[in-house]
């Protein structure tokens, strides 16, 4: 799990796939197309039983989630909008969060899974009811 802790960076075209998940999500076609080309940092911490993630980009404000393991956090999403996620380690090398999420169109399920793979994070992220996935991709700073 310590290998998820630091800095991690994407950049523009660093996304698979993102038009059909932002379609699936209900996305406005001037959202996705921000996002598509966003730049995203992502500082992973941890302080005792409680993990802090610091994201920040190009197109949102930066925003910073702190949960501990297997329990629900509840929030707002970058927009504003509702929030709640569970997150739970796999492995060393691997972490699932469960999530819903609210937007205009209503509430949304999904599942992101985190991968370490040497200096790269690779974040899978699915829309449950549509099964439509993204991928992105992180290096470590």
């Amino acid at each position: 799990m310590a290998q998820f802790i630091g800095k991690w960076q994407a950049g523009k075209g660093s996304m698979s796939n993102f038009e059909a998940f932002g379609k699936a999500m209900g996305l406005p076609a001037e959202i996705t197309e921000k996002f598509r080309d966003s730049t995203w940092t992502a500082t992973i911490s941890k302080d005792g039983d409680t993990w802090s993630v610091e994201n920040e980009s190009s197109v949102s404000p930066k925003r910073t989630y702190s949960y501990q393991e297997g329990k629900e956090l509840v929030t707002t999403n970058m927009f504003g909008k509702g929030l709640k996620l569970t997150a739970t380690f796999d492995s060393d090398t691997k972490m699932t969060v469960m999530e819903q999420t609210e937007n205009e169109n209503g509430w949304k399920s999904l599942k992101a899974v985190r991968e370490i793979k040497g200096d790269k994070m690779i974040t899978t992220i699915t829309e449950l009811e549509s099964g439509v996935s993204m991928t992105q991709e992180f290096t470590r700073c």
